[in-house]
């Protein structure tokens, strides 16, 4: 199989730590990176997961580009060949894994993950730490991580937001901006309802909780791997973001929203009326949003997102880990070739990209680290350089 493909458009990235203060990176003042940074780096490298993972550079990223569900994901050739599907109870990363059944998953959202236990589509997870350890050893064959390495994953995991949205005011009410439909919608969202038991939809995804309760509920869709078998209890996913997380439920099933209140209307015998449909779809719509959903920031703020993990090899918990030091010059070279070429920048990236093959190979091949401490700072500000001079460069062409 080859690599899956990135997303065609990359959702934004916000972390609420580096949107609080951008320069939280930055090592002038840093002198020793955080757990933030290394979270950062172990979720984006395919190192942290199993060998047929790293061989296809796959990593946490791949499938929860900055956060968010990559609806573009699939490896080719293999099941399930839907988009934005995943099954990780095959033997295709770990053969252990394999239960014999085709039951893909559709890749959640991490963004707001740290409101959102317990884990899993059907709740089976309590906590982050647990679920993210799980995912790594008996998902992706990979090695258990220490207890620092997981720890800065969580953190870093926990960071991502849930992104802006203006259709909603501080208690997700909607705002005066909305449409009248959706308006209709958010008060049809909380009326009782005798197929619910008197109950609404906002009982479960109760608005001031993040559009989530926090517990598991029946719903009859799965299907049944035994006769005796429970597999029908599903943990309420929040309504945020719903915008860039279709297809719908645990499996994919559904790819509207219209779908969604179809299926509810059905299935718990609502009798919406057409117009009362229409305005949930738009309610849904309007607290799904998002004020800005698309990745929008300049070319060097992007590169150095990756360049800034040479940081780790200057000073931090894993700065004589040599496995850390290959991925590091890995990943910053992948990002050195993949950012656009202009001809009277190639002598410059080229000397840069010689630079991170001597660091990677003078440090895979046993040397002392301590002499080799400061080449990595100074070869990330050199990249940091490059990336904003090219950023310049690239502003200036005509279009």
């Amino acid at each position: 199989p080859t690599a899956p493909p990135k997303p065609s458009v990359e959702p934004a990235r916000l972390l609420r730590t580096l949107a609080h203060d951008p320069a939280g990176y930055n090592p002038e003042r840093v002198q020793v990176a955080t757990d933030l940074l290394l979270g950062d780096f172990l979720f984006h490298a395919p190192s942290t997961l199993g060998p047929r993972a790293q061989a296809l550079g796959i990593s946490c990223n791949s499938c929860h580009t900055n956060g968010a569900g990559n609806r573009a994901f699939v490896i080719p050739g293999e099941k399930p060949t839907h988009p934005g599907l995943v099954d990780v109870s095959t033997d295709f990363f770990r053969k252990e894994s394999d239960d014999h059944r085709d039951n893909p998953i559709d890749i959640p959202s991490l963004r707001g993950v740290r409101y959102t236990a317990p884990f899993g589509h059907d709740g089976r997870t309590a906590s982050l730490y647990d679920f993210a350890q799980s995912v790594v050893v008996n998902e992706f064959a990979g090695a258990p991580l220490n207890w620092i390495e997981l720890a800065s994953l969580v953190i870093y995991m926990r960071d991502f937001d849930f992104l802006p949205n203006a259709n909603l005011d501080a208690q997700s009410r909607l705002t005066a901006r909305t449409s009248a439909a959706a308006r209709r919608g958010e008060l049809a969202f909380k009326k009782p309802r005798e197929g619910f038991d008197g109950r609404s939809c906002a009982s479960c995804h109760v608005p001031s909780s993040f559009f989530r309760d926090g517990q598991v509920h029946r719903i009859p869709v799965a299907t049944q791997a035994a006769p005796s078998g429970f597999e029908d209890a599903f943990e309420t996913p929040t309504l945020l973001g719903l915008g860039e997380t279709a297809p719908y439920f645990h499996d994919g099933r559904f790819a509207t929203l219209a779908e969604v209140v179809a299926f509810f209307d059905t299935t718990f015998g609502l009798k919406l009326a057409p117009a009362e449909r229409a305005d949930l779809v738009a309610y849904l719509d309007a607290v799904g949003a998002a004020d800005a959903p698309e990745d929008a920031r300049p070319l060097a703020q992007k590169l150095d997102a990756t360049w800034v993990y040479l940081e780790l090899l200057g000073g931090s918990v894993v700065k004589d880990d040599r496995r850390v030091w290959a991925s590091v010059v890995a990943l910053c070279t992948e990002a050195l070739d993949g950012a656009p070429r202009r001809p009277a920048y190639d002598d410059r990236r080229l000397r840069l990209r010689d630079r991170l093959a001597a660091l990677g190979s003078r440090a895979k091949s046993g040397a002392n680290l301590e002499p080799l401490r400061a080449e990595p700072r100074a070869l990330h500000a050199d990249l940091l350089r490059y990336g904003a001079d090219l950023q310049g460069a690239i502003a200036a062409e005509p279009h």
